[in-house]
Order: C-alpha cells, then structure tokens, then sequence
C-alpha cells in the first residue's frame, strides 16, 4: 500500500546478493530515477552461503532447511550463526556445529537475562556514586561495548565484531561483582 511504501522507501540499506550487485547498482537505480524514485541510501551485496564449496541452490538441491533448524533451535539461533559466523566480505561456509555453539550461547545468555531480569525491571535508576570499584568497572566495560556494538553494526555492518564483543562480557566480568554471572554449562 501507499503508506507502506512511504513507511519504507527509499530503504536504509537495500541487501542483495552479490551476484546480482551489477543488476541493483547500476540498472536498478537507473529504472527509479526514471520513474522518479529515490535511491536506496546503500546497498549491501551480502556473501554467498556455501554447503561445502559450493554456493547454496534450490536448484542444486543442496539447502539446509530454514524450518528445520528454526524448530529445532529457534530462529534467533539461526539469524545469530549467520551474522557471527562469517564478516560480511566472506562467503559463509554452513556447519551445523556452528549452529549449535550459536544456540549453546544464546541459551546462556538468556540463562543470564532471567537471572536479573526481576532486579532491573523496575529499576529507575541507581547511584552510582554507591557501586563498588568492581560494579564501576563492570559498568565502564559494558559501556563500552555498547558503543562499540553500535559502531559495528551501524558503520561498517560488522556482526562478527559486534556479536564478539558482546561474547566476551560474561569473561570480563570482575569476580568481586556483587551479582554473580550463572555458571556457563
């Protein structure tokens, strides 16, 4: 509908193969100025999804199901194995015990998140002049890595980096913290 497309369009990033980069950057922006249409603000030509050495194909008949591995481990597992596994110059290789150690740590996390969860919640705010050396240092790290996520993802479309940082807050933690992180099993 119209306020869809205005809700829409011109996309922030409009993502396509990289085999069809030509098609999009050259062709594509020449039919919308034509039409008058704005341009996508960027274009991003993602890498191929291998299985083996070769790029995946319905019509090769060598995909990994979507549904299967969302039913089994959930999408969020799914979408995350993808954005880590590979940066977004490189053409991902499909392994499933990537897919696992993907759900292994979003189940972690999400062991974390409903550890604190009713701590925080209702929590306006808090002083800080009254945290430890420990909880300041906590606090410094995690600013930190959000700014860094941040930049990652929003200027360079690096979610290897991004997710990598974020993989390394439980490790350093300070282990004077008053709140203890659950044991990783």
């Amino acid at each position: 509908s119209g306020e869809l497309y205005k809700k829409y369009w011109p996309a922030d990033v409009h993502i396509i193969g990289k085999d069809i980069v030509r098609f999009h950057t050259i062709y594509w922006p020449i039919m919308l100025m034509a039409l008058g249409e704005p341009l996508p603000k960027q274009v991003y030509g993602h890498p191929w999804l291998l299985f083996g050495t070769d790029k995946m194909s319905k019509s090769k008949g060598n995909v990994v199901s979507p549904e299967e591995i969302i039913a089994k481990y959930g999408a969020d597992t799914a979408r995350l194995f993808i954005l880590f596994a590979a940066p977004p110059e490189r053409d991902l290789e499909w392994s499933d015990q990537g897919v696992e150690g993907a759900s292994r740590f979003l189940n972690r996390v999400w062991r974390i998140v409903g550890q604190f969860a009713d701590d925080v919640k209702d929590a306006d705010s808090y002083d800080k002049a009254a945290l430890t050396k420990e909880e300041k240092e906590l606090r410094h790290i995690l600013n930190v890595t959000i700014k860094k996520v941040t930049e990652d993802i929003r200027d360079r479309f690096m979610f290897t980096t991004a997710i990598s940082s974020i993989t390394f807050l439980p490790a350093s933690r300070p282990t004077k913290c008053s709140a203890p992180l659950p044991n990783p099993t």
